[in-house]
């Protein structure tokens, strides 16, 4: 027989324990390789666009632990203007130069074109 632990409880929306989901639209228009600083219900978010792929992350880098103000991309890799830590933004974020650290990614989905990401509880 087959056993299955309960991880989570559902609940309706509304719950301070779930993300909170909220439309990014103006990301759509992110060029290729740019990297855009949003505030987001009050919290700041880094968007990255690679081709089609739009990707988005806590503003903080874990090496210096300051926000990205003038963070770029070099072919994949985000660079902190302030540190010159290096992560890898296809893979969750790594750390290219410190693979125990890395940054921390939020869920991005796309319905009906329209970008969302969720945020984690404040």
């Amino acid at each position: 027989s087959t056993g299955f632990v309960q991880i989570g409880k559902a609940t309706p929306n509304g719950n301070r324990n779930s993300p909170h989901w909220e439309e990014v639209i103006e990301m759509t228009s992110l060029a290729h390789g740019s990297v855009a600083l949003k505030d987001v219900r009050g919290r700041s978010v880094l968007f990255c666009r690679l081709g089609d792929s739009l990707y988005a992350y806590d503003n903080n880098c874990p090496g210096c632990g300051q926000q990205f103000k003038a963070a770029y991309l070099d072919s994949t890799s985000l660079v902190c203007s302030q540190c010159g830590e290096r992560y890898d933004v296809i893979r969750a974020g790594r750390g290219l130069d410190q693979p125990h650290i890395h940054l921390e990614p939020l869920p991005l989905l796309f319905e009906q074109g329209r970008p969302r990401v969720a945020l984690p509880p404040m």
